[in-house]
């Protein structure tokens, strides 16, 4: 390596850990000269980011992805504007071979630095705190979270379909569960991990979606959505099992409130095998359709396979429709009562088979008890 060479790599390293070495105290002297004599524009700077803040705060509450980009945006303008200061001085830093030189520019550089670390803090606490009353605000105030919904439909949804599939299953959010879940001989307690994940997330006003992948029992990272839509952001897969909750129950055209746990049409397109959801008590297991969307519109006939069970109450149906061409939804089917503990043990060693369902024995003695009468309301709502 030539001696020349050696010399401006000394100057760049001399000048760079200098500037590095004088930036707290450059940042300081910034922030103190801002407070003792140009106190207005901090104040207005600072007011400014918090409007800007709730204003985001309100619109993303409920849009996490998006969320999380406009925080990344701003971290990487404020690290660019403060690279962009050493960045031009070290250019020069190459030949400055005089210790003058040197110190013309670490001061340039540290001025800088320390001018953008200054603005950054000025105004980054005042952004997040007007955030964080930005999403208070729209959980109090009913118009402002209808707004927020707006955006999750609108834009955060979509944005969701652009993350790579790969990034929902990695990092905070995603989970191992238990591998005892999926047994020995290929049967899945598909009744437990439904129980583990009514338990991860129980209802809050919006329904939230995650998927589980069945080869390592791995689940994806739960993504919240609105209070009648959730979007998991990538398409299912086979070998997955897709949960999501629904509301408690629900009040149809007529007035009628009902349980919420029938799979809409929008569910049965979205999964590829099997779907869980749970609605307040109950829990839905349905064969997913996402298959039968694919086919032309003359051949469209999906079938809608379920069973529904009321763990507290011990009762539980098995929900099938078939689909009317003409009027363009399921047709109205009377659910058939099941033997609750046959229906306990097919579930808790599942194979993953619709015939083993089917062939679960009809309750012998049906009491119609609230309970029972309010799955038999499924088979029409």
């Amino acid at each position: 390596m030539s001696d020349s060479l050696v010399q401006h790599l000394k100057n760049e390293a001399s000048v760079v850990g200098q500037v590095i070495l004088d930036t707290p105290g450059a940042i300081w002297d910034e922030l103190r000269h801002d407070w003792n004599a140009d106190r207005g524009n901090l104040l207005r700077r600072a007011g400014t980011s918090a409007g800007i803040g709730a204003g985001l705060g309100v619109l993303l509450s409920r849009s996490p992805v998006l969320g999380g980009a406009v925080l990344a945006a701003g971290s990487l303008y404020y690290g660019l504007r403060v690279a962009s200061g050493i960045g031009s001085v070290v250019e020069r830093a190459w030949d400055a071979d005089t210790e003058s030189e040197r110190k013309l520019l670490i001061q340039e550089a540290a001025y800088k630095v320390g001018r953008e670390g200054a603005i950054t803090l000025e105004t980054m606490p005042a952004f997040m705190a007007g955030g964080g009353a930005g999403i208070w605000a729209s959980r109090h105030v009913a118009a402002l979270d209808r707004l927020a919904f707006k955006v999750t439909e609108a834009a955060e949804f979509p944005a969701r379909r652009l993350v790579p599939e790969r990034l929902s299953w990695i990092g905070p959010g995603t989970e191992r569960l238990p591998k005892t879940l999926m047994k020995s001989d290929g049967t899945l307690d598909i009744l437990k991990l439904s129980e583990i994940l009514a338990s991860r997330h129980p209802w809050k006003n919006v329904e939230v979606i995650r998927s589980v992948r069945l080869s390592d029992m791995k689940a994806s990272r739960a993504r919240p959505g609105t209070p009648i839509e959730s979007e998991l952001g990538f398409l299912d897969r086979p070998g997955h099992v897709v949960f999501h909750s629904h509301p408690p129950a629900k009040i149809t055209a007529d007035g009628t409130v009902v349980p919420a746990a029938r799979p809409s049409i929008g569910d049965l397109a979205a999964t590829m095998d099997v779907g869980i959801i749970q609605s307040g008590e109950l829990t839905t297991i349905y064969k997913g359709a996402a298959r039968e969307f694919r086919v032309p519109e003359a051949s469209f006939r999906p079938t809608l396979k379920s069973v529904v069970i009321d763990r507290k109450n011990q009762v539980a149906v098995e929900l099938g429709a078939e689909w009317s061409a003409t009027l363009e939804q399921f047709r109205p089917q009377v659910p058939r009562p099941l033997d609750y503990s046959q229906t306990v043990k097919v579930l808790s060693n599942w194979d993953k088979s619709w015939t083993s369902i089917a062939n679960i024995p009809t309750a012998t003695r049906t009491d119609l008890s609230q309970a029972m009468i309010e799955l038999l309301k499924l088979g029409v709502h």
